[in-house]
């Protein structure tokens, strides 16, 4: 029986590695896929519903190679999608439970920061950045709600660091495409969604998610079931 259990130890895989693979998996499969514009907006609203299975394809699509723009500028350019999906990359690619409040950047494309992804007429961006009153006022707010327990501000090299070292493949990323955030962690058994609502009506506010960190599944076990 020792021998056995033995056996099977060394045929499981680890879990994590097996996580990492299935990343680099999809990453590589959504380079080798030609990138449609249309498709990629859609896809990165899609990421928010489901983060982790869709973490490693989204920042791939995000950060295809740079085509031209759409000369009618019916769509958003490449770096302006791409500077969006990092957002929600962001979002995927911590450990920690909370809610990202992601700050407006300059030429976003967010409506919150006036901006927009584009059309015949109009090409994509615009946005304005978040003032530094506007972030003293957020990081205030924040720390005022009900619930809240904590709130850490991430700058744009800090979220660049994280991202790197979460994909290093990506090499194709600059400090400016990412977006500077507020990470509020909650109280246990905290309601998430007035904090959300709220931080949402902020000006100087891009967005904001309920984060979820990637599930950790574990080991199998090899003994026998307790009688």
């Amino acid at each position: 029986m020792n021998d056995l259990n033995g056996l099977i130890t060394s045929l499981r895989p680890n879990t994590d590695d097996a996580y990492q693979r299935r990343r680099e998996t999809d990453l590589a499969r959504a380079f080798a896929t030609r990138r449609r514009r249309g498709f990629s907006l859609r896809l990165r609203l899609v990421a928010v519903a489901a983060p982790v299975a869709l973490a490693g394809i989204v920042a791939a699509v995000a950060l295809a190679p740079r085509a031209a723009p759409s000369p009618d500028h019916s769509a958003a350019t490449d770096h302006d999608i791409r500077a969006s999906s990092l957002q929600q990359f962001a979002l995927m690619s911590t450990k920690e439970l909370g809610i990202r409040v992601f700050l407006c950047k300059h030429d976003d494309i967010e409506a919150a920061c006036g901006g927009s992804t584009g059309s015949r007429d109009t090409p994509a961006g615009g946005g304005t950045a978040a003032t530094e009153q506007q972030k003293a006022d957020i990081d205030r707010m924040l720390n005022e709600l009900p619930g809240v327990e904590s709130v850490t501000f991430e700058d744009q090299a800090g979220a660049l660091a994280r991202f790197r070292k979460s994909v290093p493949q990506m090499t194709d990323v600059e400090t400016k495409d990412m977006h500077e955030s507020f990470l509020v962690i909650m109280e246990p058994d905290a309601d998430y969604s007035p904090v959300i609502a709220r931080a949402k009506s902020m000006p100087g506010v891009s967005n904001a998610f309920k984060q979820v960190p990637a599930p950790r599944t574990p080991p199998l076990s090899t003994s026998p079931p307790a009688e």
